[in-house]
């Protein structure tokens, strides 16, 4: 049977030493993570006035591509996306998904609404007598 290897203490403290002075080394960051990184400063951005389209550009001067979407939900702002303009129009029907449709129209059980945003009362349809 072989004997184990064994070690003075005063080479496993040098080594030991040597391991905890070591320097951190720095791996590149992902797109995902680069936003994580930065997500602090790009709210203070967006707070004071700048889109989202605006910061995307100024991080590709700087070399760093980043998608919208990406920064949106990071930040969760999808669905508010600032680098959009807002122009207060109601989305019409066709672009509605088929849940949003049925709440639209009427259809599906569900009640529509009339002109003043009011719940309309359903179609009655009658059996032919």
């Amino acid at each position: 049977m072989a004997k184990s290897q064994t070690y003075p203490m005063e080479k496993v403290q040098a080594v030991q030493e040597v391991l905890r002075k070591l320097p951190v080394k720095e791996k590149e960051k992902s797109r995902a993570e680069v936003v994580e990184f930065l997500k602090a400063d790009l709210r203070k951005a967006v707070k004071q006035g700048h889109s989202l389209k605006e910061i995307q550009a100024i991080l590709a001067e700087q070399g760093v591509s980043v998608s919208l979407s990406r920064m949106e939900a990071v930040l969760g702002q999808a669905g508010e996306n600032p680098a959009r303009q807002k122009t207060g129009k109601q989305a019409k029907p066709e672009s509605l998904s088929p849940m949003a449709q049925a709440d639209h129209t009427g259809k599906g059980g569900r009640r529509a609404l009339n002109e003043g945003g009011e719940h309309a009362e359903p179609e009655r349809h009658h059996a032919p007598a």
